[in-house]
């Protein structure tokens, strides 16, 4: 269970990943399922919608519960994603990134350097070679 504390009273539980329950005005806030639907485009102001919060009121709830903002959140599951998609397949980046959600290449490209450390390319090389050194080593 995950709970948000302010002044030391809890303020909002979340009994799963995927919804948040304000306790002061017992409200549901249904944060989609990530996991499920991370290649969908899910928009803050889609979530918002839903929630019936203000878009301030749901991000601060969002990121008191799970310590980074929507977007974050969205963006690590995508790269999750993309990382279990560029080992276990052959499919090219652009397809990678297209399949995870990320409408454009070059931005998945730069998204991933900037979290992995390398490039796609240069991700799915060091797995391959990791496969290769392993396969020689049994």
């Amino acid at each position: 269970c995950y709970s948000v504390k302010r002044d030391g009273e809890i303020v909002a539980e979340a009994s799963s990943v995927w919804a948040l329950l304000d306790t002061k005005n017992n409200k549901l806030v249904r944060v989609s399922d990530f996991e499920s639907n991370y290649s969908e485009d899910i928009s803050i102001e889609r979530l918002v919608d839903i929630s019936h919060y203000s878009q301030r009121h749901f991000i601060r709830l969002f990121s008191d519960a799970y310590h980074v903002s929507p977007q974050k959140y969205l963006t690590s599951i995508r790269l999750r994603h993309a990382c279990t998609i560029l080992k276990d397949t052959d499919l090219s980046v652009t397809e990678t990134a297209m399949y995870c959600g990320f409408g454009d290449p070059n931005y998945f490209s730069r998204i991933f350097k900037k979290q992995k450390g390398v490039s796609p390319s240069e991700y799915r090389k060091m797995l391959q070679g990791e496969a290769i050194a392993n396969s020689s080593n049994e």
